[in-house]
C-alpha cells in the first residue's frame, strides 16, 4: 500500500514540474519586464534632462539689455524675490563709493562702481583695493544660476572708439575672471565692454569724465533663485 502511495506521489511531482517551471518562467518574464520598464523610464528621464540642457539660453549671446530682461519671475515669486533683493541692497550699500538702484520694477540690482576703485588709469589689471570692492559679490556666484552677473565696463571719450572699446572689454573680463576664480561659473558671469557709449555726463570736464568711467554690475535673479522664491524658500 505504501509503495502505491509513493508511486502516486512521484507521479504527481513529475506532472507538476512543467507547471512549476512555467510559473518560474512567467515570474522571470515579469521581473524582466519590470526591469525593462525601469530602464526605459530612466532613459526618458535623462533624455528630458538632456533636452532641457540643450535649450538652455547662452547668456553670452545676448546683449546687455536682453540679459537684464530675463528670466521673468512667476507672479507667485515676485513678492518673495523683491523682499530678498531689498535685503541684498542694504548689504551692498556698505560698499564705499557704490551707487545702487533696482531696475525692472525692483527685480534686478544695479551697482555702479567708479572705475578708479578697480583699476589705475589706462590699466587692465585689478589693483589691490579692487578686492575690497568685489568681495561682497562673491556670495552671488557661489550657487550656479542663482544670479546672472552682468558686468558692463564704460570709459570716457579719451582715445579712439576702438581703443576705448578694447580697454573696457579687457576690464570687464578682468572682473569676470576674478569672480570666476572665487567660485563663479562662467556661464552666469557675462562681461560687456561698452567703450565710451552711454555717458552719464557730457565729456566736457575731468569731473564729468570720472563719472563716465565706471563699472556697472547687474545682479539678475536666475532660474534657481526664482524657483526658491516661488516656494518661499530663499534662505539668504
Amino acid at each position: 500500500m505504501k509503495t502505491k502511495i509513493y508511486i502516486i506521489y512521484l507521479l504527481i511531482l513529475l506532472l507538476s514540474c512543467p507547471f512549476y517551471i512555467e510559473a518560474q518562467d512567467n515570474q522571470s518574464v515579469k521581473e524582466k519586464n519590470r526591469i525593462s520598464r525601469w530602464i526605459d523610464s530612466g532613459k526618458r528621464f535623462f533624455k528630458k534632462r538632456e533636452k532641457k540642457d540643450e535649450i538652455h539660453i547662452n547668456l553670452h549671446e545676448l546683449t546687455l539689455e536682453e540679459n537684464i530682461k530675463i528670466p521673468v519671475p512667476a507672479s507667485s515669486a515676485v513678492n518673495n524675490l523683491k523682499t530678498a533683493l531689498s535685503q541684498e541692497v542694504r548689504r551692498l550699500s556698505r560698499i564705499k563709493h557704490a551707487q545702487l538702484s533696482t531696475p525692472r520694477r525692483g527685480e534686478v540690482i544695479k551697482v555702479v562702481i567708479p572705475m578708479d576703485q578697480l583699476f589705475q588709469p589706462n590699466d587692465t589689471l585689478l589693483w589691490d583695493r579692487a578686492e575690497l570692492i568685489l568681495r561682497p559679490f562673491v556670495k552671488y556666484v557661489e550657487n550656479p544660476d542663482y544670479y546672472h552677473i552682468l558686468l558692463a565696463a564704460y570709459t570716457d571719450d579719451t582715445g579712439s572708439d576702438a581703443y576705448t572699446r578694447r580697454l573696457s572689454e579687457s576690464r570687464a573680463r578682468a572682473v569676470a575672471g576674478w569672480l570666476q576664480e572665487h567660485g563663479g561659473v562662467s556661464d552666469y558671469v557675462v562681461p560687456y565692454g561698452m567703450g565710451n557709449s552711454n555717458p552719464i555726463m557730457p565729456n566736457t570736464s575731468d569731473a564729468n569724465r570720472t563719472e563716465n568711467r565706471r563699472m556697472e554690475i547687474y545682479l539678475v535673479p536666475g532660474e534657481a533663485l526664482l524657483k526658491l522664491a516661488g516656494k518661499g524658500k530663499i534662505t539668504y
